[in-house]
């Protein structure tokens, strides 16, 4: 079945003026930030792949969370030079982002307890501040691995063959 979503209609990013931060999807994934399970103590993401939502990433600074049998957004965020995102445990996402004001780092948002993408007038602002960040130059991509309670971001030095894979443990990428 085809599905599409238009950023510019939806009234959520309508309302925050935030439809130009969706100018071109860099990165699109399918998740299930309604079903989570338990472990080492931390809800934790199920398996990328189940596909209920859509986490979206546009590189113009749009992160959102998209239902996809309603089309609306369950969570949003501005976050400049934005390329990858990745559920974690306890209703987070880390976001890399490189290159531009505020680039060159992962951040990592609460999503919100109890969402509900059915009802998503609850979400009033996409201008969220981070519940954690730390700088990586040239961030491109990320990815929780549950097994370890890691944290994998991809960065490099722009103009140059060094690339680099950066770990941050549960303690380090989510701290209390």
């Amino acid at each position: 079945t085809r599905w599409s979503w238009t950023p510019s209609a939806d009234g959520t990013i309508r309302s925050n003026n935030l439809s130009a931060a969706f100018n071109g999807t860099v990165e699109c994934k399918p998740v299930d930030v309604l079903r989570t399970h338990h472990v080492g103590g931390h809800s934790s993401p199920p398996t990328a792949g189940a596909g209920r939502q859509l986490l979206v990433v546009s590189d113009t600074g749009g992160v959102a969370i998209v239902d996809r049998p309603s089309q609306r957004v369950a969570f949003c965020a501005l976050v400049p030079g934005a390329h990858s995102a990745a559920l974690m445990p306890d209703s987070r996402v880390a976001v890399v982002a490189s290159h531009l004001d505020h680039g060159d780092r992962v951040a990592v948002f609460d999503i919100g307890a109890g969402i509900d993408p059915v009802y998503p007038e609850a979400i009033k602002s996409c201008q969220r501040e981070p519940h954690a960040e730390a700088p990586v130059p040239g961030a491109h991509g990320v990815a929780w691995v549950n097994d370890t309670s890691t944290l994998l971001v991809v960065g490099g030095s722009a103009g140059t063959d060094n690339g680099f894979v950066y770990s941050f443990t549960l303690s380090t990428a989510m701290p209390s």
